[in-house]
């Protein structure tokens, strides 16, 4: 039986329920061109796949490659490192050859710094699993550094995977690849699903081992019931670590038990995993034909899974930040860590644990604890940053600071059927005023916390009332600073060893609530530094294909991006003079933030593509006070930032990549210059998003958030 159709049957849509730490992979420059870092140097390389090259050649050498990757598939020997020459390769591949422990691993890997495409446009998905590059029963293979894209269908059952891992096998690992463009567009509710990274342990009782899913990025990905990176079945010892999963619409990383994945149901289940330093974000259901207008997908989700570890990710802008829960009844989520997550900005609840409905199953022994929780349940129709619903047994909730939105949804716990479970230590805080809020407990609502403590006998420890002090929410660094009320406030009974960027617990007398450790010796020094009136503004195009600045306002509160009613694009400069910053400064965080001021005509997120910043060491025209020129003038490096219509109370806010730290100007202004990717939309109509400038109040200018340490 294929295993496949008995998944189809989970995600039933949900009836009422439902980091900042430096990533591994960074996409980097090379000689002012992007780069694509495999495991191997070149020197390395035994085999080689060029598409000039011939399958009869030997492969053994640049000068005689093989044409296909598929070859390299059937022929490479353990120990082989296979490096794919730049190009598009339009072949799924399946891997039918193994290394082994003693002739080591056998590596597919881009050729280093050039960029080897395996491309989907061309090919057919076939009925069940149809994968790009497909693992099944074959161990000791690394795949690295690989961009896998364009894989879609619009057939019921077909299901477009980027990378399958199945059967069983061990030490199988999938590393630095991007993926994205895995696409069913099947419009019904059932029979449409796909992958991004799926790894499918289907045999019993030999599982599959040690496997690795690392530093990777996943993303446009349409996943009808299905999920953006999944761990489903007979798998023992897993690690997902380091992966960027963002813009997809339903769950972005899934272990899963009890599907019948495995034929053996004693091996059924994901098990002995980490789910560590993943950044994933803008995940939502709404509108995805499986689910209708019900938003329910998580960043990350346990499903049956069990010894799980999720720790040091950065959850943020889906619909549920962290769930565990069980979809079939008499069967349990159990024994799962989360710890040290920063959780933020999703639509429905925060962390949410046990079954959705009363015909599900269970979460049990799990600990949640040392988590920062902030501005979560955002729609506003259902939901709360805890999230508490049937079934839930012996599970610690502790030392999570739990900061609400105005609403004040601090937990709500809509079932009765729970019992053993410890809730205290915890810091409870709202942006409308910190005293009171809602906590809902077996379904009775309380509105004062004294109320919450007496009747639930929950957080006899727990704080009320006394904001905990981000260093920068907005852009969703909720470090705490040196006055937080956090600070030594924690159980220390089951506190982590560390915090979520590494740092020793306990640094005081007792751990910090909340997912990071103040660390008074940590070196860490911080700026932030408000962008100048006068020299930000913004300039419309002379005439709608000129790629000049025909108009400018430096005086202005607001800045415009987008076009007008002639056709002509607004773009902004925004200045900041970072000269305050020490010549020996090394950078370890650079984040740039604004704030929305309202739109005119249509948002132009909807019609003109994604927000970039460029960026100038210096300013634009050689002048920090605005300049015409500016509009056009080269830039340190284009396109260095890009935004989605994602915000955080009212502010967009993205990092820099580590790779553009160097065009920080420690000795003066440095400059980003703001633009729609589409120029305009051709309509004859003025669409604009407006921003507020640095002519606004301090409140409302923009801001360059600036971590750093000194020698």
């Amino acid at each position: 039986m294929n295993v496949f159709f008995m998944q189809n049957d989970r995600h039933l849509i949900k009836q009422g329920m439902l980091l900042f730490g430096l990533l591994l992979f960074n996409l980097g420059t090379f000689n002012g061109t992007t780069t694509y870092p495999g495991l191997a140097a070149v020197g390395t390389c035994t085999r080689f796949v060029a598409l000039n090259g011939n399958d009869n050649n030997s492969g053994s050498s640049e000068n005689a490659p093989w044409k296909t990757i598929q070859k390299a598939a059937n022929s490479a020997l353990a120990g082989d490192v296979v490096c794919i020459r730049a190009g598009s390769y339009s072949e799924a591949v399946s891997i039918n050859v193994s290394g082994s422990a003693t002739g080591g691993m056998i590596t597919f890997q881009n050729y280093p710094n050039e960029q080897a495409i395996l491309d989907g446009t061309n090919l057919n998905v076939p009925i069940g699993w149809g994968a790009m590059i497909k693992i099944q029963n074959k161990s000791y293979i690394t795949i690295s550094g690989l961009t896998i894209r364009n894989y879609k269908t619009a057939q019921k059952d077909h299901i477009p995977i980027g990378i399958l891992i199945a059967g069983s096998g061990e030490q199988i690992e999938a590393i630095n690849n991007i993926i994205y463009n895995i696409e069913t567009n099947y419009a019904g509710a059932n029979g449409g699903d796909a992958h991004g990274i799926a790894v499918y342990g289907t045999s019993a009782p030999a599982a599959l081992n040690n496997i690795r899913i690392n530093g990777n990025r996943l993303y446009n990905l349409k996943l009808g019931s299905s999920e953006a990176l999944v761990i489903n079945g007979n798998v023992d010892g897993f690690q997902v670590k380091n992966n960027i999963i963002r813009d997809s619409n339903n769950i972005g990383i899934d272990a899963i038990g009890f599907e019948g994945t495995s034929p053996d149901p004693a091996y059924d289940q994901a098990r002995n995993g980490l789910i560590s330093g993943n950044n994933v974000y803008n995940i939502n259901s709404y509108g995805n034909p499986a689910y209708g207008n019900t938003r329910s997908a998580g960043c990350i989700y346990v499903d049956g899974g069990t010894q799980i570890v999720i720790e040091q990710n950065k959850v943020h802008h889906c619909n549920l930040g962290i769930e565990l829960a069980s979809e079939h009844a008499d069967r349990a989520t159990s024994y799962i860590t989360v710890q040290n997550n920063f959780i933020y900005g999703n639509t429905q609840a925060g962390i949410s644990i046990g079954g959705y409905d009363t015909q599900r199953g269970s979460t049990e022994n799990s600990v949640i604890i040392n988590n920062t929780l902030y501005y979560n349940a955002t729609q506003g129709d259902w939901g709360a940053e805890l999230y508490i619903q049937y079934d839930t047994r012996n599970n610690i909730i502790k030392n999570n600071i739990i900061f609400s939105s105005p609403a004040k949804n601090f937990i709500e716990s809509w079932s009765a059927v729970m019992s053993g479970n410890n809730v205290d230590y915890n810091l409870y805080f709202s942006s409308g005023g910190g005293t009171n809020g809602t906590w809902i407990w077996k379904n009775t609502t309380y509105s004062t916390f004294s109320d919450y403590q007496q009747f639930s006998g929950n957080d006899g420890n727990g704080l009320i009332g006394t904001n905990p002090l981000f260093l920068d929410a907005d852009s969703g660094n909720l470090k705490i600073l040196a006055a937080s009320p956090a600070i030594d406030a924690a159980d220390d009974t089951n506190c982590p060893a560390t915090g979520l960027f590494g740092e020793p617990r306990p640094a005081g007398t007792h751990c910090d609530i909340g997912a990071t450790e103040y660390q008074n010796d940590s070196g860490n020094l911080f700026e932030k530094i408000y962008s100048q009136g006068g020299e930000d503004g913004r300039i419309l195009e002379s005439t709608e294909t000129s790629n000049a600045g025909g108009t400018m306002n430096s005086t202005a509160s607001t800045l415009n991006l987008g076009d007008d009613s002639a056709n002509r694009q607004y773009r902004a400069i925004l200045s900041f003079d970072t000269s305050p910053l020490p010549d020996d400064a090394i950078l370890t965080s650079v984040a740039i933030k604004f704030k929305y001021a309202g739109i005119t005509g249509t948002l132009p997120f909807n019609t003109h593509g994604s927000l970039l910043a460029d960026i100038r060491n210096g300013p634009f025209s050689g002048n920090s006070i605005l300049q015409l020129n500016d509009f056009k003038a080269a830039a340190s490096r284009n396109n260095a930032i890009t935004f989605t219509n994602t915000r955080l109370g009212n502010w967009y806010s993205q990092p820099l990549s580590l790779s553009y730290f160097q065009r920080i100007n420690k000795t003066g202004i440095t400059q980003f210059r703001l633009r729609f990717a589409k120029d305009d939309n051709n309509d004859l109509g003025a669409d604009f998003l407006k921003i507020y400038s640095g002519n606004a109040g301090t409140a409302n200018r923009p801001q360059l958030i600036i971590e750093y340490t000194v020698p």
